[in-house]
């Protein structure tokens, strides 16, 4: 028997959420050990890197921008893998909500960081 691919997720620490801005907001997913948690509908799924290293590299920029604490989990991917070929600059809900609609500037979008690999629902394992 194979064993299943297993990804990251980078995750904020204390509250265990996506790096949505202004949390809650319709983004905002919480990532509970043990639980399976699905992307929201309309959306590219959950943003998750390939390996421990990409998700590395993305806390280090990231922490250029939040006071909060971030960490890695483990995921289990759920469907078909989806590669964005654009992400969302802005994580508020207004401007997810107008990236979503084709409605952002170019300067609001950009290529995704190096690694990313989307799922319509995931398996969190720790």
């Amino acid at each position: 028997m194979t064993k299943k691919k297993v990804v990251c997720k980078v995750i904020h620490s204390e509250s265990r959420s996506s790096l949505s801005m202004r949390n809650p907001n319709r983004y905002c997913i919480h990532y509970y050990p043990n639980t399976i948690v699905k992307s929201i509908k309309g959306t590219v799924g959950i943003m998750c890197f390939e390996t421990k290293g990409y998700a590395k590299i993305f806390i280090k920029y990231q922490s250029i921008w939040l006071d909060s604490k971030l960490e890695i989990i483990d995921v289990r991917p759920i469907g078909k893998a989806n590669y964005p070929q654009i992400v969302s600059v802005q994580t508020a809900e207004g401007a997810l909500n107008n990236f979503y609609k084709h409605k952002l500037p170019i300067t609001m979008h950009m290529h995704p960081p190096k690694g990313t690999i989307c799922y319509k629902s995931v398996e969190v394992l720790n």
